[in-house]
């Protein structure tokens, strides 16, 4: 069984190596640390190059993230043990004929959550959602939107690809406007992925510097003032999730 990862450490892997991606490594995003080293090594030249600010984010969130939604994020593998919240896609898929149902509660709970800012309560019922209705492209969506506003790229990645690729999900209008993928879209995973026609496939080249780098170091600042004042007990969870979700939509 692997290890109980420490949010302390990843804390501190972020704050000293997040230019490099050190925590991405110990945290078991492969992908992501090795993209965060190959921009660390591009940027070099910079001042401040785009990964050091992200790491300073990342040190931010990690720091001020409760040690449940911790464990939510990265150690899932405990949590798929019985009695876990979680299950795998797989799973969700596999569920009975006879389960499925023509109406979709679930669906519709978790959309009107999300319209509330109750990101979390909406990504829950989303995916209880996909175990009746596997193949909702809307589900998906909506769940990479949701884990974007949650700060979490990688997961966001996952459902968008899984639109786009398994239901032929092709707005990439919408993709590139929507202010709820306003933190997958600068986040490097995301713009590897971009780069290569959206396929995460190992050959995947990173894209060139966006044109309003600028805007994105600010909206980063910005994100990382916000993890401060929760940090420091000035903003609740809930007024925290609000004021980002007001930030990314500008």
């Amino acid at each position: 069984m692997r290890p109980r990862k420490s949010k302390l450490v990843a804390s501190i892997l972020a704050f000293f190596g997040g230019s490099f991606g050190l925590h991405r490594f110990y945290l078991g995003e492969y992908q992501t640390g090795f993209v965060f080293v190959v921009m660390a090594i591009m940027f070099a030249g910079m001042r401040f190059p785009i990964t050091t600010i992200i790491g300073f984010v990342e040190f931010f969130r990690l720091l001020s993230m409760g040690q449940s939604e911790f464990d939510r994020r990265y150690n899932k593998h405990l949590m798929h043990q019985p009695g876990g919240r979680k299950r795998t896609r797989k799973q969700q898929q596999s569920q009975p004929t006879n389960y499925r149902r023509r109406e979709n509660p679930y669906k519709k709970n978790g959309f009107k959550k999300y319209k509330e800012y109750d990101i979390e309560g909406a990504i829950d019922d989303l995916e209880e959602a996909l175990k009746i209705d596997p193949n909702d492209k809307e589900i998906y969506f909506k769940l990479a939107c949701g884990y974007s506003l949650m700060e979490e790229p990688e997961e966001a990645l996952n459902y968008l690809h899984h639109a786009i690729h398994e239901l032929g999900y092709k707005d990439f209008e919408k993709i590139e406007s929507i202010d709820d993928l306003a933190y997958l879209r600068i986040s490097p995973v995301f713009q590897a992925y971009k780069a290569n026609g959206y396929s995460p496939s190992p050959k995947a080249q990173l894209a060139a510097p966006k044109k309003d780098l600028l805007q994105d170091d600010m909206l980063l600042s910005q994100l990382k003032k916000l993890s401060e004042l929760k940090a420091r007990g000035l903003l609740s969870d809930i007024d925290f999730q609000k004021e980002k979700a007001k930030l990314l939509r500008k």
